[in-house]
């Protein structure tokens, strides 16, 4: 599976329906999330996709096409697993991961605070030196930065 998370600004909650109703035009498995600030997340698995629209570059320039003609500020993002994609959109990464193994050398040198932990935990890694994704990786160890 693959994966192109669209992080959207906050929207009022039909608009979001909207959207994700829209983006079936790319791909039949579809979900939406709303934020409390009314900020939005689409997920489009784009694995099958791809032989209709190209491949995932190709079809990520359609969605961004596509939603700046109608209008709205977007973030994205495309890794194999929905919650990769999101964090890839999130830190503004235009690089696809295609795999796990490219998903993890992507977010290794992202600091932690886009993993949107609660603050105490935040701190708590913060305290124990750890300030990036990468640390928290089985074969990572913190080194003096």
């Amino acid at each position: 599976m693959l994966w192109l998370c669209i992080l959207l600004p906050p929207l009022a909650p039909d608009a979001l329906e909207t959207l994700a109703l829209w983006a079936m035009q790319w791909s039949s498995q579809v979900s939406r999330r709303a934020d409390a600030d009314g900020a939005g997340t689409l997920w489009l698995e784009i694995g099958a996709s791809r032989r209709l629209f190209g491949d995932h570059d190709a079809l990520r320039t359609h969605v961004a096409t596509g939603l700046v003609q109608l209008g709205f500020a977007h973030q994205l993002g495309v890794a194999p697993t929905p919650q990769g994609a999101a964090l890839l959109a999130r830190a503004g990464i235009a690089s696809s991961a295609l795999t796990c193994a490219q998903l993890l050398q992507l977010l290794e040198p992202l600091p932690l605070a886009l993993l949107a932990l609660p603050g105490e935990q935040l701190a708590a890694l913060h305290g124990a030196g750890l300030r990036r994704i990468g640390f928290l990786g089985p074969r990572s160890r913190p080194t003096a930065a």
